[in-house]
């Protein structure tokens, strides 16, 4: 049968009360412990709360939400109703791209709690912007590509970030709104940084660029697949090191960014 798309969910809902009103009125070993939706908007959770018997405890949503939607996001917590956020390092660090300075701006965030930590201590942008969710309340499913990555992903990992200030919120809220957008940060003032530009100078192949941390020497990500000619530019500070990698990272070179502040340099990376 075709499903009514604007009642069928009304009905969905009723289910799950009455599963969750079965498992808390029996005395049973409680298998359901909340109920909740996923990927709606204002107007259908004011929907569901108007019909509901049992307050939904969580909406599960795109992280796009949480910076860009207010009015939900008012609601649910006026509502005492849990924001579990999905799509983070896919809608966030995977578009650093198309958002450069903003990811620059969480690496340096990054390095700033750095020095505030043990020495030797490691904050890596997927795990500040976890942070920042959760030191908001807000719930998360973030994704793991590797056993690294579930690492980085952890409650330890994200637990180790310092208690975020004000102002260091606010920053990341304007990174996370760039990058989710595609729309990147105005360009630090030249005077500031070191401009530096790669160029892929292989015939074939594409290289990987990674910043490594200046105290900790751990490297991460910040241009991909760079394609073969492809000149790509970024924002950076004097003695900063970048490693570039072939496809397979059987080979490694290292650059050392030696200008001074309003200067630039350019690099041709050949492997």
């Amino acid at each position: 049968p075709h499903l009514n798309k604007e009642t069928s969910w009304k009905e969905s809902w009723k289910a799950l009360e009455d599963l969750y009103t079965k498992h808390h009125d029996n005395g049973e070993r409680v298998s359901i412990e909340s109920i909740g939706v996923s990927n709606f908007n204002l107007t259908e959770m004011q929907e569901l709360l108007h019909i509901s018997r049992i307050m939904p405890h969580v909406m599960q949503g795109n992280v796009w939400d949480v910076v860009h939607d207010p009015h939900l996001m008012n609601f649910l917590e006026e509502n005492n109703i849990v924001f579990q956020a999905f799509n983070v390092m896919n809608g966030v660090i995977a578009q650093k791209r198309k958002a450069f300075n903003a990811f620059l701006l969480l690496i340096r965030i990054c390095e700033e709690l750095e020095q505030t930590m043990q020495e030797g201590t490691t904050v890596l942008p997927s795990m500040l912007v976890l942070a920042w969710l959760v030191q908001r309340d807000i719930s998360i499913i973030p994704r793991a590509s590797s056993s690294d990555h579930q690492m980085d992903n952890s409650n330890s990992a994200i637990m180790s970030v310092p208690i975020l200030s004000e102002e260091q919120q606010n920053r990341i809220e304007s990174a996370v709104s760039a990058l989710l957008l595609g729309e990147d940060l105005p360009s630090e003032n030249p005077h500031d940084s070191v401009l530096v530009t790669f160029v892929n100078a292989l015939t074939h192949g594409s290289i990987d660029i990674f910043w490594a941390a200046p105290d900790t020497g751990v490297e991460t990500p910040v241009l991909e697949e760079v394609s073969p000619g492809e000149s790509i530019q970024l924002n950076t500070h004097p003695g900063h090191v970048f490693v570039a990698y072939d496809q397979e990272h059987k080979v490694r070179r290292q650059f050392r960014i030696e200008a001074d502040y309003g200067g630039h340099e350019h690099f041709s990376v050949e492997l």
